[in-house]
């Protein structure tokens, strides 16, 4: 069944391979076409139009039967099958109807095989080998090879679902684009995307996750001193989120994870070295799934990277300089400290003064003082120093 436009629908048949070397030669005896609707209040079809054969213009519908409540079962029988000319591996239309709605949710044709209003597969039959109705529903096109003496009959259906606007599994694309071949289920290779798969392969076009930190990306300090946050703001999906993300710190990696994550949420880090993040993987939770039953995003969806730079922590060797130093006017005289970095960035140095010990000013290049901002101060002239701290 396939779209001819905004709201007539068409019903086709193609034979496989092997079917006769004359379609001169085929006659079709019988015929009966089962459509199947939801049964939502525009369960219902008009303007059936023949192309190929008579087919009746009024239909027979049963309308949720015990075995499928929330179905409508239609049934249009064929009339004469004179003028239903059939070849190998062509599809032959063999009528065209209408419905009240341009692009129903669900559309499709009977599975003679599976489906549950079959007689020989119901539960509720008013008899061995019955339905809850007592008819006869399926899909027939029986057909006579007179040049082989040869009975072919409705085989399977190889598109058994109408296009759809249906949105089954919430991933913005409607279900007749994704399900190519109507099959519903997703068929690598043929299917742009798979109905209802909730791990949908087009996934990456209908979400994205992209990694932000703070405002200022960097920290002071060993690991559990200070902490920044990053952030994964998600677009589609359902949440809550397992969100799995990797540090790498230039020697190493390593990878941690949070659970019910929410769009926005803050991941507090506190490295100890500067480290660059990313997103390893995350998972969704469709609905109706169970708490163990993930969907994980493709990777293609994850974005940006996250540099934490570590300034610190700084380390003093409290057991060297600066000393106490006794010193004469027009001496030259120096302190100097011994600091190290243990993370990125550069130390940044400023000597103080003070007369009593408590209240400190910075000291400013000039007589007698040089090198203020650096690891070594000196004094060319003490005079005037005395007990200067």
């Amino acid at each position: 069944m396939v779209e001819s436009n905004d709201s007539t629908w068409g019903v086709y048949v193609k034979p496989t391979s092997g079917f006769a070397p004359g379609s001169n030669d085929a006659v079709t005896g019988s015929g009966q076409v089962t459509i199947l609707m939801k049964n939502n209040g525009t369960d219902s079809i008009h303007n059936i139009q023949s192309v190929s054969g008579d087919w009746n213009t009024n239909y027979d519908l049963v309308r949720a039967p015990c075995e499928a409540s929330d179905i409508t079962y239609l049934f249009i029988g064929l009339r004469d099958g004179d003028g239903i000319i059939l070849e190998d591996d062509v599809e032959t239309l063999l009528f065209t109807f209408q419905v009240p709605q341009g692009c129903p949710d669900s559309l499709g044709l009977i599975d003679n095989n599976t489906d549950p209003f079959i007689p020989d597969n119901s539960t509720c039959g008013i008899g061995p080998g019955s339905n809850s109705v007592g008819n006869n529903p399926g899909q027939d096109l029986s057909v006579f090879n007179s040049s082989t003496g040869t009975i072919h009959n409705w085989v399977a259906n190889y598109s058994p679902l109408a296009f759809s606007c249906g949105d089954c599994d919430e991933d913005g694309l409607v279900d007749g684009i994704e399900d190519t071949n109507g099959d519903g289920s997703f068929t690598p290779g043929i299917d742009s995307s798979g109905l209802c798969d909730v791990c949908d392969p087009l996934g990456v076009n209908n979400f994205s996750a992209s990694l932000s930190g703070q405002d200022a990306l960097m920290m002071c300090g060993a690991a559990g001193e200070d902490s920044v946050a990053l952030f994964v703001n998600l677009t589609g999906g359902w949440s809550p989120f397992t969100i799995v993300y990797e540090g790498n710190t230039g020697t190493g990696t390593f990878r941690d994870s949070v659970t019910n994550y929410l769009s926005g949420d803050s991941i507090f880090v506190s490295p100890d070295t500067t480290t660059t993040y990313s997103i390893v993987s995350i998972k969704d939770t469709p609905p109706n799934m169970d708490s163990v039953s993930y969907c994980e995003i493709h990777p293609d969806s994850l974005f940006n990277t996250v540099e934490i730079m570590v300034e610190g922590p700084l380390s003093i060797d409290l057991g060297g300089d600066p000393v106490d130093v006794t010193a004469c006017n027009l001496d030259t005289l120096g302190f100097g400290v011994d600091a190290s970095n243990g993370g990125a960035g550069d130390i940044l140095y400023q000597w103080q003064k003070s007369t009593d010990n408590v209240n400190w000013s910075d000291v400013v290049d000039g007589t007698p003082y040089a090198f203020a901002t650096t690891d070594s101060l000196i004094i060319t002239n003490p005079l005037g120093l005395d007990g200067t701290f």
